[in-house]
């Protein structure tokens, strides 16, 4: 059943997903051209449109991931778009993962180190704890559940591990598991413009057991692009939608 805060919310909603691929504009400008870019962005629009209703009910503004899923409607009405248009997921998920640069660093540096100080924080840690053990009474069937991870200074300040993934179970249900891993990714360029240092060994995107996220402060050790496995042959784009367009 469609989410009630999000039909209502419809407005801020689509202004969310606006800013989100009007980031991405320039990069896919460069990429396919001028003309091909503020179409896949206009058809983004019409696709999470009717995202909206099918947005699982996981307790609005009041849940911190309720962003992440927003995020994930974004990206789906996205990839959506570039099927459209012949293009692939793996090309999708690059558009996605430089498009979160871009979107992370239009905070100004000092403000992005102030926001992974916090994150790191005790008093933040503190509410991560109190939320995974929220999430562990499974509320809501398409929201997350995780536990907090104490760390021990040295190898991690903190982390968690997630053993749903509200995303996951999104795209499963829209019949889009293969975006899922190319969503992951972003995480990277996230944390790392936050001068945290994300270390993770397996995701439920992947098909692991959980998703396994260890923070630390310092510059990232790990880029989430190229991603670690290869583009997959038999998605290749068809040359002849993959001309730049004037």
């Amino acid at each position: 059943m469609a989410a009630e805060y999000d039909v209502q919310n419809k407005a801020n909603l689509v202004k969310k997903h606006n800013k989100l691929v009007s980031a991405g504009r320039d990069i896919l400008a460069a990429r396919y051209g001028a003309v091909l870019a503020d179409t896949l962005i206009g058809e983004s629009l019409a696709e999470f449109e009717k995202l909206i209703p099918e947005l699982p009910d996981i307790g609005g503004e009041k849940n911190p991931l309720n962003d992440n899923l927003i995020f994930s409607a974004s990206a789906l009405a996205f990839y959506r778009a570039m099927m459209r248009h012949g293009k692939t997921v793996y090309e999708t998920g690059e558009i996605l993962y430089r498009t979160m640069e871009v979107w992370v660093r239009r905070y100004p540096r000092w403000l992005r180190r102030v926001m992974g100080w916090y994150y790191l924080s005790k008093f933040n840690q503190r509410g991560v704890r109190q939320k995974a053990a929220i999430s562990q009474q499974r509320r809501y069937p398409g929201d997350w559940v995780r536990e907090y991870v104490e760390g021990d200074g040295h190898t991690f300040v903190w982390g968690t591990n997630y053993a749903e993934c509200g995303i996951v179970k999104f795209l499963h249900s829209q019949g889009a598991d293969e975006l899922a891993p190319y969503l992951c990714l972003t995480d990277y360029a996230l944390f790392g413009a936050l001068g945290i240092d994300l270390e993770r060994t397996t995701t439920l995107a992947e098909g692991g057991p959980r998703c396994d996220f260890r923070l630390k402060k310092g510059p990232a050790t790990r880029s989430g692009w190229p991603p670690p496995w290869p583009e997959p042959q038999e998605e290749e784009s068809d040359p002849a939608t993959d001309h730049p367009q004037a």
